[in-house]
């Protein structure tokens, strides 16, 4: 192994010899055996090793051992404390270049990803385009996995519920970054315990929520599920995700809502919410439920039916439906007459198909991220 050397004095300031950058250790035993006019059989006689072992230490091809830098430390007066120092060194400085090569054999897996999207949104910090070793270490990070393979086991063990269609397939690598986005933010709110009861009074209240006059109060909302243990997050979709929301489980028990505010406007926004409230509050732990407007999973329909019978009872709606009239004034009296938001009623007539999708939509609200949750810089990785 060739390799660069700092020359070595006999007696290094301190004591202890610092060289600028990493050096195989084996170097400065071959520069101490020059400078004192012993041969490499001399020196491995003394330390009591066979010749062809310190040929490999010098060669940087064996590491030196405590045992070794004791034996060095006596015969060539020369602390034991730097011989396992720069050996430290040389070894880290090695397995960086073989990390950094491992970097580069993992660039088209990295491509997979929305590379660019997740800069722009600031997950990731911005990394130039000729950086590949950086821009794969930086993702790798992102997803907190160490090769492609945990990635790919981490995903599977999330265990998602949906379906998978041919019309708006989902791809794995854009949902998954999403999802993991929403688990960092998640991990950096400080909230108490679960409480369902908690949880599930507060849904009760939140639906009058919705008819109050200007925006949606999103950072409200997110606070009050705090409180009641919920991590509920904003995070802007990605190019294939598709996802409208998520549910999980995560850290200790934690239920996480994931909103990616897809559609825009309050009626998408808090059926989304309540749907995905139904999940934590109906469903299991161990699985991970991802909100898509085609989804045929049971547990998804349950989810849909919770979210419609909460915002508007049964009972009313099927009274509204029976007037048959959908005029914008008798959607506002009606909406009024729920305390909800007319946004509400129009989206519900939509889906069922009561009203066109062109219809009526100047009774909803544009809902747009708060500034607070847009992705923070403390959450963007970078090598």
């Amino acid at each position: 192994m060739n390799a660069k050397t700092k020359s070595h004095s006999k007696n290094p300031p301190g004591g202890e010899h610092r060289p600028d950058y990493a050096v195989p250790p084996g170097a400065t035993i071959a520069e101490a055996l020059e400078e004192r006019g012993m041969s490499q059989r001399d020196l491995a006689a003394r330390l009591g090793i066979q010749d062809t072992v310190l040929s490999d230490l010098i060669h940087g091809r064996r590491p030196i051992t405590p045992e070794t830098a004791r034996g060095l430390e006596l015969v060539l007066r020369i602390p034991m404390a730097f011989w396992l120092r720069a050996e430290a060194r040389f070894r880290e400085h090695k397995a960086r270049i073989e990390e950094t090569e491992k970097y580069r054999q993992w660039a088209s897996w990295a491509q997979k990803f929305p590379l660019r999207e997740m800069m722009k949104l600031g997950w990731l910090r911005a990394i130039e385009t000729k950086q590949t070793a950086a821009r794969v270490k930086a993702l790798l990070s992102f997803l907190g996995v160490a090769s492609p393979e945990a990635w790919d086991d981490s995903y599977d063990r999330m265990q998602i519920a949906y379906r998978k269609t041919r019309a708006f397939p989902i791809d794995e690598n854009h949902l998954g970054a999403w999802l993991r986005h929403g688990e960092n933010e998640a991990l950096e709110m400080d909230i108490p315990a679960y409480s369902r009861t908690a949880f599930l009074i507060l849904m009760k209240q939140m639906r009058e929520w919705s008819a109050g006059s200007g925006d949606i109060p999103l950072e409200k909302i997110q606070k009050a599920c705090a409180d009641c243990g919920v991590a509920l997050v904003y995070t802007p979709a990605l190019p294939k995700s598709r996802a409208a929301g998520a549910t999980r489980w995560v850290s200790a028990g934690r239920p996480l809502i994931q909103l990616s505010l897809r559609g825009k406007t309050d009626d998408h926004f808090w059926f989304t919410l309540f749907h995905e409230a139904a999940h934590v509050l109906e469903h299991g732990h161990k699985q991970t439920f991802v909100g898509l407007d085609d989804s045929e999973d049971q547990k998804e329909i349950e989810a849909n039916r919770w979210a419609a019978d909460h915002l508007i009872p049964p009972a009313a709606w099927s009274g509204f439906l029976t007037g048959k009239q959908f005029s914008p004034s008798a959607i506002l009296n009606f909406a009024k007459s729920q305390r909800i938001a007319p946004g509400i009623v129009v989206g519900r007539l939509q889906r069922e198909g009561k009203l066109a999708n062109s219809a009526c939509n100047k009774l909803k609200k544009t809902v747009t991220f708060p500034s607070a949750a847009k992705s923070r810089e403390h959450l963007a990785y970078a090598a």
